[in-house]
């Protein structure tokens, strides 16, 4: 009886591992397709760039009031000299506050938008799955696999569904 059951369960272990189905697909390929990737691109591009240019006439100004103040400091009363030295140290700090708050609104925007681009994609490929009946999809950007059959490539079939 003992032997009768373990058949029977190695029968079904067979036949329901012969029913998964596995594909793969490069998703990271995918996602450089999508137009939404390259607006996304275009959109930090010109964000990145806005601040670059804020930081660049801060620092400007800075150097300018620095180099005056070099050049004024030795006829300069004591009260003018400690003045000027906290505007200066204020212009330091308010340009390092403002280079953190660019830095992360880039971050953050940057990953609101790739968040909904993935998602996109995503749905993409479990759609393509479901209706293609596959258990699985392997993401073959990654490298972590050891062999991929290329008839089991559903790429094409999630860029026609993305409409690219």
């Amino acid at each position: 009886m003992k032997n009768i059951i373990q058949l029977f369960f190695l029968l079904c272990v067979g036949i329901s591992y012969s029913q998964t189905r596995t594909a793969h697909i490069n998703y990271s390929k995918l996602v450089l397709l999508m137009p939404e990737t390259k607006k996304a691109d275009t959109t930090l591009t010109l964000l990145t760039k806005n601040y670059q240019s804020e930081l660049t006439r801060m620092e400007s100004e800075y150097k300018i009031k620095s180099e005056k103040f070099k050049e004024e400091e030795p006829n300069m009363p004591s009260v003018t000299k400690e003045l000027r030295l906290k505007e200066l140290k204020d212009a330091e700090t308010t340009y390092a506050k403002f280079q953190e708050v660019a830095k992360k609104d880039v971050s953050d925007k940057d990953k609101v938008i790739f968040k909904l681009i993935f998602e996109k994609a995503e749905k993409a490929v479990k759609d393509v799955a479901i209706e293609k009946g596959y258990s699985y999809v392997i993401d073959s950007s990654k490298g972590g696999y050891i062999f991929l059959d290329s008839k089991e490539d559903i790429f094409e079939a999630v860029k026609q569904k993305l409409g690219l």
